[in-house]
């Protein structure tokens, strides 16, 4: 999945696109090494932006996928995916957690990517008002 050096804007975006739409899928097979696969070795994930679930280096990532997946995240994508001039891309979803029941989290997702193309940082952004305020905040209760 890497970039050629000479990539242009365009097939950038459409690169982009293509990593977070394998992103969705992925994560719904739970399948943690074929995310890992699309991050660079120093890569972040920030979810939710100003939370406590903020993992630096392939490791720790590593770790905050093993809990999605054991709590079995599921993610539906609610708009297009769009690039931007940058390196960047975002896309809206809609949050399952599956092992808590009726909790479904609505957020914008942004990913900035290096020079390879590989997720350098993957940032959720959702707060209170984006999830069933009778639930709480889902990420207390998930289990790591």
């Amino acid at each position: 999945m890497a970039l050629p050096n000479n990539a242009t804007q365009e097939q950038k975006n459409a690169h982009y696109r293509s990593v977070l739409s394998a992103y969705v899928d992925a994560v719904n097979r739970e399948d943690v090494n074929a995310i890992l696969a699309m991050y660079a070795n120093d890569g972040e994930a920030e979810d939710p932006v100003g939370g406590n679930w903020n993992f630096k280096g392939i490791e720790q990532v590593r770790q905050f996928y093993e809990a999605v997946a054991k709590n079995k995240v599921r993610l539906r994508l609610e708009g297009p995916i769009v690039g931007s001039k940058s390196n960047v891309a975002a896309m809206p979803l809609t949050v399952t957690v599956l092992t808590l029941p009726n909790v479904k989290v609505n957020c914008i997702s942004v990913a900035y990517f290096n020079d390879q193309g590989l997720i350098r940082k993957y940032s959720t952004h959702w707060g209170p008002g984006d999830y069933p305020d009778d639930q709480g905040d889902p990420t207390t209760k998930m289990t790591s």
